[in-house]
Parts: structure tokens; sequence; C-alpha cells
């Protein structure tokens, strides 16, 4: 797939459908992702400024990738990352600097014990539940592209993984605590309602525009999170969402996606107003003393 120019494609008009890319491949193409669109729920210049200026990823971003990684695409785990050996107590030291140059690898891809400990106790405990195997099984990380008929905008999502048979999109959640309570504040402050709307539209769409190329799956109508809590004994929830919250997450992505194409259309990626405004008044500005 490396030798597809996938910009061509997509001048062409042809980067539809569902393609088998590496997850530098994915994240170089075309298209708006849901964590891209996250940034228009502030305003364009917010948008801009993180898609000009990307974060490098926090220690918990690099733990969840590797999770994912070891999970769903373990033959590609050594690819990307690299424990250190016992015989190194630090990242220090002219043996340690020549080992790691060797590995050719971000520093923040290499894993220490503990958090190698950690990790491999979540894979452990996934693999050992059946419920966990059967949802995380079918076809892992393909990236669908798509045109959002509303918009005119190319999309595009990469889902953990697609049961074969019922078509379910899974998606596993790394946390500190996976007990329901938890778990939904979670999905309300991380915004996965919206992944879970744009998700199972884009998966259709990308399907009926472009094809499946040879990915024979069922059309997806529901969505499941797998979460897993990151320190022993590993628990683990599976929880989809009510639909009227999947409706709202809907009408969330498809307000960001008309905000973006306006942005778009008009060069427009500026902030708040700077006109003068007058603050509403609300009812807890006003503290009751009897």
């Amino acid at each position: 797939m490396g030798a597809i120019d996938l910009h061509k494609l997509h001048e062409e008009g042809k980067l539809l459908g569902v393609f088998d890319l590496t997850q530098d491949e994915y994240r170089s193409a075309p298209g708006i992702s849901r964590s891209d669109l996250m940034y228009m729920d502030k305003t364009p210049a917010h948008f801009k400024y993180y898609k000009d200026n990307p974060e490098p990823p926090t220690e918990n971003m690099v733990k969840g990738t590797a999770v994912h990684t070891l999970i769903l695409e373990p033959h590609t785990f050594l690819d990307d990352f690299r424990v250190m050996p016992k015989k190194f107590k630090t990242k220090s030291g002219n043996k340690y600097k020549a080992w790691f140059k060797s590995k050719n690898l971000p520093k923040e891809n290499i894993l220490n014990l503990n958090t190698w400990k950690q990790i491999r106790g979540m894979r452990d405990a996934l693999n050992s539940s059946k419920r966990a195997s059967l949802y995380l099984s079918g076809y892992h990380e393909k990236s669908f592209f798509w045109i959002d008929p509303e918009t005119g905008i190319l999309c595009k999502c990469r889902p953990d993984s697609i049961h074969l048979k019922t078509g379910i999109i899974s998606d596993l959640k790394t946390c500190d605590n996976a007990s329901p309570e938890e778990f939904i504040k979670k999905c309300y402050n991380m915004a996965y309602h919206v992944q879970n709307a744009f998700y199972v539209d884009g998966v259709i769409e990308a399907v009926r525009q472009g094809g499946n190329n040879g990915f024979d799956f069922k059309e997806p109508d529901s969505f499941m999170f797998v979460a897993v809590e990151k320190e022993a004994p590993y628990l683990m929830g599976f929880y989809d969402l009510p639909p009227a919250f999947v409706d709202e997450g809907r009408r969330l992505y498809k307000l960001y996606l008309k905000r973006y194409k306006e942005a778009v259309e008009k060069d427009d990626w500026s902030g708040y107003s700077n006109k003068i405004i007058r603050l509403q008044e609300k009812s807890w500005m006003y503290k009751r003393v009897s």
C-alpha cells in the first residue's frame, strides 16, 4: 500500500472505501478524522493551531497505543516499541544510548519494565476474556474513507475492530475506572458518543461509496466499547451507549463538519469575537443567603 499515492487518489476522487494502511499512512492521508473534528468544538482558530502544531503523545497515549498494538496488531509491536532490557537501570550511559540508537524509535516508545508489566497485564486480561476476544475479533485497524453527503468533506476513520458476522464495531479503551458509573462520565468528557456515531455512519458510507475492497463484513448497526483498567487486576467492562446519546453525537459531528466547511470556504480561521459582548446572567451567579 505504501506505493499508492493517497493524495493522488483523493484528487481523482478514488480515495473511497476500505484500505489496508499502516498507522502512519492513515494519519498522513487526506481526510478529516473524528479527533480532528473535535477541535471545531471550540473555534476554527483552535483547529488550525493544533493541526499546525501537533502535540507530542503523552505517557498515557503511548501506553494506550502500545496496548492497542499488542492486542490488535501484535505482529507490528516490535516495529513500533521496545522494552528496555533489565541490564539498563536508567535511560542514560553510552551503552544505553548505543542500544537506543540502534532501535531507531522515538524515545517515548522505549517502555520501561513497569510500563511493560502494566501493558502485558492488560493484554493477558483481555486475551483471557471470551467476551473481549469475541468483540475484538474480526478486521483490525482498517482505514475507511468517505465523502460526507451533506458537506462534501472527505472524512476518514480507523475502527479498532469490525466483527465479520455481526458487523459490530468495537473500540478498545484503557481507563482508570471501568465501572459503568465512571465510564459514562468518560464517554461524555471524551466525546465517545461523537466517535460512536461518526464511525458507524462513516463505515456504512465508505462501503457504499467505494466498496469493501474484499473485506467482507455485515453492515454495522452498533458500536461496543471494551474498557479495561490500567491497574491490576485489570477489570473490564463492555458497554454500548443509549441511542439518544449517540444521536446527540451525530448532531455534534455534523455541526462540526459544517463549521469546518465554512472555515475552509471563507478561509476564516478566527477565534472568539472581538466585539464587546455583554455577558448573560446565570442563576448560579447569585448566592442566596437567608
